[in-house]
């Protein structure tokens, strides 16, 4: 199958989006929950969740 000039652009917006829909699927509720005035304290709060 010839590449043609849309192909690298499709297949990246592809990547991009199914990489963003895992990540969304997989991502905790709880990490959006902080407010982001206080990223240190969402740092701090997601590593004592991993533990």
């Amino acid at each position: 199958m010839p590449l043609r000039p849309w192909t690298i652009p499709v297949l990246v917006t592809s990547l991009v989006l199914a990489a963003t829909a895992v990540l969304i699927l997989t991502a905790p509720t709880a990490h959006s929950a902080p407010p982001p005035a206080a990223p240190h304290s969402e740092i701090a709060s997601s590593g004592d969740e991993s533990r």
